[in-house]
């Protein structure tokens, strides 16, 4: 004998009836990893701001379809030392998008704001994967961070605002 079970799936009130072998169909399907989706999402990234930074560089304003380098990002802050437990060092975020999924690049500078390591990482609900940046792509978001965020008194200010919460609190 066929157990059903019945799910709401409208404001109505209407409900569906759905046999155990749906549900296990159902359960079955799964979204990909972050894992399985970084390479991706850090590809299509990296195209993306090679195109605005090139712009910029040129003087254009905007970028059909991506509009501007300025609007391409959510935040720029500083997360520091000891924000998440599980965290090794102090780091600046460069946030592109959250939810679900998000998309961040996380630079890791000395004092001088220089950057040693620039990490990208695609985050969803209890998952995520990061890469790390190296030759061309390490270069394009290092120019990037300099000429944006440090030029800009961006990248101190970030610092500077962490301090003073971490202060209050």
């Amino acid at each position: 004998m066929k157990q059903y079970r019945y799910k709401l799936t409208s404001a109505s009130g209407r409900y569906n009836q759905r046999s155990d072998s749906q549900d296990r169909l159902i359960m079955e399907e799964r979204q990909p990893s972050c894992e399985e989706q970084v390479e991706a999402s850090l590809e299509s990234t990296l195209e993306d701001l090679r195109k605005l930074w090139e712009a910029y560089m040129e003087g254009e304003e905007e970028v059909e379809d991506l509009g501007s380098i300025y609007d391409y990002g959510l935040c720029f802050d500083y997360v520091a030392m000891g924000t998440f437990t599980d965290q090794d060092e102090p780091y600046f975020r460069y946030q592109l998008s959250y939810g679900g999924p998000s998309e961040e690049f996380r630079i890791y500078t000395g004092a001088d704001f220089e950057p040693y390591r620039i990490e990208y990482w695609f985050l969803d609900w209890f998952d995520g994967a990061s890469r790390t940046l190296y030759g061309e792509d390490l270069e394009l978001l290092s120019e990037i961070f300099t000429n944006l965020f440090v030029e800009s008194m961006a990248a101190e200010n970030a610092v500077t605002e962490a301090r003073d919460d971490f202060q209050k609190s």
